[in-house]
């Protein structure tokens, strides 16, 4: 919604796609989720993102062949003027206004994670597909 403040407390279902949907992340084998290489470096930066935010956790989530569905829980803050821990977003400026997508918001927590896990992924090599979000 346009004029929506995403850094409000609550809960936010999301649904992250791969790239042209190929299914980097799993495979369904006798009904069941079987996580590629690339599927669990993308499920331990998923599970990590809380421990980068303030104020943030992360309740169900699953991972399908081609996409993630996820439920990201933005609490009251704690503090004033809180901000992410490690968003690589937030770059400091010579008027020290923050580029990017404001701190704690939901798009500063996806922008985080889909960096972490695309990073994770081609630091372990696992990048023949050419993998992008």
């Amino acid at each position: 919604m346009k004029d929506y403040d995403y850094s409000s407390p609550g809960l936010y279902f999301v649904t992250i796609v791969s790239y042209k949907r190929l299914p980097f992340f799993s495979e369904i084998v006798a009904g069941e989720i079987k996580l590629s290489q690339i599927g669990k470096i993308v499920e331990g930066c998923w599970l990590d993102t809380y421990s980068h935010f303030q104020d943030v956790s992360l309740e169900a989530y699953v991972i399908m062949p081609n996409h993630l569905h996820g439920i990201v829980k933005i609490n009251e803050k704690r503090t004033v003027g809180a901000t992410s821990k490690t968003s690589p977003f937030l770059t400091k400026r010579k008027d020290s206004i923050p580029k990017g997508p404001p701190p704690q918001s939901l798009s500063a927590i996806i922008g985080s994670f889909k960096s972490a896990a695309t990073k994770h992924i081609h630091k372990a090599g696992l990048t023949k597909d050419q993998f992008i979000w």
